[in-house]
């Protein structure tokens, strides 16, 4: 009776991580299949407001709100591909962690941000030594 309750455990455990397997599986395959047509659809949007036709208030509304959802989905779909990332790291695949200077991406940020954005005022303010992080 011990060993057939063994087994029925051990049927089970296989079966959940068959099942987990399945998950990961579908979300980093459902993650990397929706970064395409979302990139389209804020293109799209991106090139409908900066052509030379001009638009109503209504369609520069709602091609706002098109290109700040489809911003808001692909950080979702991002979010979810980092999980999936991560969660293969667990088995000895995936993201590797090294210790990495965020002052330095910061100043290149503001770099690009006042090529981009040059009629604002960009003030940047970082320590004289690097700012040491453990990441990706």
């Amino acid at each position: 009776a011990l060993n057939r309750m063994l087994g029925h455990v051990g049927s089970a455990l296989v079966a959940r991580q068959e099942s987990e397997m399945r998950v990961r599986r579908f979300v980093a395959d459902a993650s990397h299949e929706l970064r395409t047509p979302l990139a389209s659809i804020r293109g799209y949007a991106e090139l409908t407001r900066r052509g030379g036709e001009r638009v109503g208030p209504d369609t520069g509304h709602a091609l706002s709100r098109i290109e700040a959802e489809s911003a808001r989905m692909s950080g979702l779909v991002e979010d979810l591909l980092l999980l999936a990332r991560l969660d293969a790291g667990v088995g000895g695949r995936g993201v590797s962690c090294e210790v990495v200077d965020v002052s330095r991406g910061v100043v290149d940020a503001v770099s690009d941000a006042r090529v981009a954005g040059g009629g604002h005022v960009w003030r940047l303010d970082v320590p004289p030594e690097p700012v040491w992080v453990v990441g990706e």
